[in-house]
């Protein structure tokens, strides 16, 4: 599993970042990180993500940075809201 995690964590890292500076609290790369997993596991909707996230919060820990936590479910729809669906 860490070397499909680690594959796509590759991947996303080429993806830009359409936040101000000043407003990042959350990596843009472990948003989506954690998006991801969290969909593939059941989630549905932001409020979904953000539970399946929080409650897997140690295991992002072992290969994601999370500097402030795990986003709210309000962040994960900021963000993907001004992502450039073409990126992904």
């Amino acid at each position: 599993m860490k070397k499909i995690v680690s594959i796509l964590c590759e991947y996303l890292e080429d993806i830009e970042d359409p936040r101000k500076d000043i407003n990042k609290l959350h990596l843009l790369h472990d948003i989506l990180v954690t998006t991801i997993c969290a969909v593939l596991c059941g989630a549905e909707g932001w409020g979904e993500i953000a539970l399946y996230c929080q409650a897997q919060e140690d295991w992002f820990r072992t290969f994601l940075e999370l500097p402030n936590g795990i986003p709210s479910a309000s962040t994960y729809g900021r963000v993907f809201s001004r992502l450039n669906p073409k990126s992904l």
